[in-house]
């Protein structure tokens, strides 16, 4: 990460999540699912820290504190809205749609995280 940038992680992450997710339907049994469940696990595993590491980034050195504290607090509301929309989706058109849906929103955040994300030696302006 370090050496070619936070998009290396974040981007692989998002996409190794949702493509999980759009797959998780797809299986017919306990084999299957368990294999989706571990590419889920290492989607996520190689992506660990790397919300605190961009809030960290991101952080002016004057109230660092603070808006380290709102950084995780918004990533706090944004795990608190994930199951609220998979549940939405899956009351209005069944589970396998809301597990879509939430696979969608993967990729969805790694075309957002490939655009924000800085390269690395670039400013951010």
């Amino acid at each position: 990460m370090d050496r070619h940038g936070r998009r290396w992680v974040a981007v692989p992450s998002t996409l190794v999540l949702g493509t999980a997710f759009l797959v998780m339907p797809l299986t017919d049994g306990a084999v299957l699912l368990t294999v989706a469940a571990m590419v889920m696990g290492f989607g996520n595993g190689i992506g660990s820290g790397i919300v605190m590491t961009l809030g960290a980034d991101v952080s002016p050195a004057v109230g660092r504190p603070t808006h380290l504290g709102i950084w995780n607090e918004l990533a706090d509301i944004g795990t608190g809205v994930g199951p609220l929309v998979l549940s939405a989706v899956t009351a209005l058109a069944g589970l396998g749609a809301g597990i879509v849906a939430s696979g969608l929103v993967g990729f969805l955040a790694a075309g957002a995280l490939w655009r924000w994300i800085p390269r690395p030696g670039r400013s951010r302006a």
